[in-house]
């Protein structure tokens, strides 16, 4: 369940920085409170006129940020700025793109929701270690997109928690097909499932895939989740050695376990420089 807490008060000169950044790749998270952050992803809602145009009470969605909030644990990478900054990038990406204008409201806050809940309860480690370590998780998921499933679930449990209720709105065939929306935005940030993406945007380039809008908001959540190297160099230089400190850190419970350290986890044989060139070679 929701614990109800205080909505912190918004620090106006920060609020208004970050309000104007909230559009395009120049905004660096790091400058801003776990606080500034809450605001922020607040204004996204409210710039969009979600709370108007659905009827959702602002206090609501107050709740349901804090609680995505609170649960992102302190991992260096997988965490509560990484989270804001991938929902900010796709809000970003969608005004750039047009692909907002092409989406309903509901459609609308399907994509801001899915984003912001993308990796809610992220362990610090991928599905591989998840299935390798013989985990509760991995059971409970059969082994299969473990961390996307648990994303999506636990994104609906507070969706429809009593102290948030944000979906009311919606009868029974409606939140399936939203439900349906934003389970699929979140399985599509699976890296499992990138060589497929790559291929539809080839076949679309070519003619021969029309993507639909649903496509079109998985790739932004793809993209906006692997867009670090988009941003300015100090921000994405941060990134990347908080991305590389969360792998080396699963490379040390992977060797503490017995178990064979996965190649990119491995502190003893990568560089954080190889890693992130690798990366940028062979998936941007």
């Amino acid at each position: 369940p929701v614990t109800m807490q205080p909505w912190p008060a918004r620090d106006e000169e920060r609020f208004a920085v970050g309000k104007a950044q909230l559009i395009g790749m120049e905004m660096n998270p790091f400058e801003f409170s776990a606080d500034d952050l809450c605001h922020l992803t607040l204004e996204i809602f409210i710039e969009l006129d979600l709370p108007d145009r659905l009827g959702i009470h602002v206090d609501r969605l107050q709740r349901f940020i804090l609680a995505v909030r609170d649960r992102m644990y302190e991992n260096p990478y997988h965490n509560w700025m990484h989270v804001f900054d991938v929902t900010r990038t796709v809000y970003s990406l969608a005004h750039m793109s047009g692909v907002l204008g092409r989406l309903t409201d509901w459609e609308r806050m399907g994509l801001i929701t899915a984003t912001l809940c993308h990796d809610l309860e992220h362990p610090g480690v991928n599905n591989l270690f998840l299935s390798k370590s013989n985990s509760a998780l991995a059971k409970m998921y059969k082994d299969a997109q473990v961390l996307e499933k648990h994303h999506s679930l636990r994104a609906f449990e507070l969706m429809v928690d009593e102290e948030v209720d944000l979906l009311r709105g919606l009868n029974t065939s409606r939140y399936y097909e939203y439900r349906t929306m934003v389970t699929r935005a979140i399985m599509a940030t699976d890296m499992a499932q990138h060589a497929q993406y790559v291929q539809k945007l080839e076949q679309t380039l070519a003619g021969s895939f029309v993507p639909d809008k649903q496509f079109e908001v998985e790739l932004l959540i793809k993209s906006a989740d692997t867009s670090n190297v988009l941003k300015p160099f100090d921000v994405a230089k941060r990134w990347a050695i908080r991305i590389t400190d969360e792998f080396f850190l699963q490379g040390d419970l992977e060797r503490q376990g017995g178990m064979e350290v996965t190649r990119m986890c491995d502190r003893d044989s990568q560089s954080r420089v190889g890693m992130q060139k690798g990366f940028i070679d062979f998936v941007i």
